[in-house]
């Protein structure tokens, strides 16, 4: 493996990764700043909606519950608002013997739209009618008339969204700042974590903390053709989407159950409409990508095949596909060869993963029907390349992307990995 490290000491490729990283400077730590607070902003909103008509209202419901129940006088009753409306009732009561005067009504009386419900309510206490409120008698002062759950705690569930994309936002920033990656010194100089080296010992760092997935043995052929396999899973996709669009959409749907009445007798109104319109948007969205992703489980996946596992820089394979089911329906297809590059460093106090494609050649394209069905193409790894590796902190990885276009339906994308071993 002496060979190997020397190769990848002096490889320009290794070297311009880490000088690329370096000469950005704090370029990503304002773009992570900038997501941090976007997602910071999201998950705020939503707590605060959540806390507002949910959980505060929930804990004062439940405390009410060893209030004392107590006669009392309705003295008005109106519902408020103009575009969203409030259950507005007064009433009178005495408590040990001193009069007190409420008006709250419940502790859900939010101004919501849905006019006619809180019109029902008003109508059940007309001014002079007598009815029982509930005391809290360690504060007389402090009454409610209904203290039971009531509708309006699912406007809660719209902070339900905002919260989601807050945290998983946030969850998604900080498994990126919990990967090891570059770190940079005070001289600038740029080190990985965990070791002492400078610039000058960068690769050799990287060579002693690879995985390079081969031996010295592996670098010679290995014999026998293998299957390569897909790195993407239309089944798995399918159903995060479904799972997404259930949520999402079931949230929608209890908020538009409150405007239905309204919306069944021709009454509009701006705000609450206004609110609703981006959100149902997207669930349409949501289910059209559900739709396009269940279509996509009937495409014919391709099965390549390559005539030796491993392949050196600057060598070549055969590369032959099939298809289990019919490929008819698909007009052309197109095998790419593409190398990318990952890298984890550090920046400051930030940590960044960075994904690049340093190779992208389009090896065959055809539209011919029989070349479509099942063919097979030379496959030349460049020369002046990298190979595959599995470091600590940066990763080469050669990919075999298959692309094959069906007219009025979802495409066939299927990426396969293939192993590049140094030169022979």
């Amino acid at each position: 493996m002496a060979e190997t490290s020397d190769h990848l000491e002096s490889s320009p490729e290794v070297i311009s990764l880490q000088e690329e990283h370096r000469q950005r400077g704090c370029g990503g730590c304002v773009g992570t700043l900038v997501l941090s607070v976007f997602f910071a902003i999201f998950t705020v909103a939503g707590l605060l909606v959540i806390w507002l008509a949910v959980l505060f209202p929930l804990s004062q419901s439940i405390n009410a519950l060893s209030w004392i129940s107590v006669p009392c006088t309705i003295l008005s009753s109106e519902v408020i608002g103009k575009e969203t409306y409030r259950i507005q009732i007064h009433y009178a009561y005495i408590y040990d013997g001193q009069p007190f005067q409420g008006e709250r009504y419940s502790f859900f009386n939010m101004k919501t739209s849905g006019k006619a419900g809180k019109e029902r309510v008003v109508k059940r206490y007309p001014p002079g009618a007598q009815s029982v409120c509930f005391v809290d008698p360690d504060h007389p002062a402090e009454s409610v008339l209904d203290r039971g759950l009531d509708w309006n705690v699912l406007w809660g569930l719209l902070g339900v969204p905002f919260l989601l994309v807050g945290l998983g936002g946030m969850y998604a920033i900080r498994l990126k700042k919990e990967k090891p990656g570059v770190a940079e010194d005070v001289n600038g100089e740029s080190t990985f974590e965990n070791s002492t080296t400078t610039r000058s010992t960068t690769a050799s760092s990287l060579v002693a903390e690879t995985e390079w997935g081969f031996d010295d043995a592996d670098l010679r052929e290995a014999p026998g053709s293998i299957t390569l396999k897909s790195e993407s899973s239309p089944i798995a996709a399918f159903f995060v989407v479904l799972t997404v669009a259930l949520i999402w959409n079931g949230i929608v749907l209890a908020f538009c159950s409150f405007r239905a009445q309204d919306w069944m007798q021709g009454r509009w109104q701006l705000f609450p409409e206004l609110v609703l319109l981006p959100f149902a948007l997207i669930g349409v969205l949501l289910i059209v990508g559900v739709v396009h992703s269940f279509l996509g489980l009937f495409n014919p996946v391709p099965v390549l095949m390559l005539n030796r596992r491993m392949i050196p820089l600057g060598g070549s394979a055969m590369l032959s596909w099939t298809f289990q089911g019919a490929s008819d329906s698909i007009r052309q297809i197109r095998v790419s060869l593409k190398g990318l590059e990952e890298a984890h460093y550090t920046q400051g106090t930030e940590t960044r993963s960075d994904t690049a494609i340093f190779y992208d050649e389009v090896l065959f394209e055809s539209t011919d029907p029989s070349s479509i069905a099942n063919g097979e193409m030379q496959l030349q790894i460049p020369t002046d390349s990298m190979h595959s590796l599995t470091g600590s902190h940066n990763k080469i990885n050669w990919q075999v992307r298959f692309h094959g276009t069906i007219p009025f339906w979802p495409d066939v994308n299927s990426d396969f990995s293939i192993r590049v071993i140094p030169h022979e």
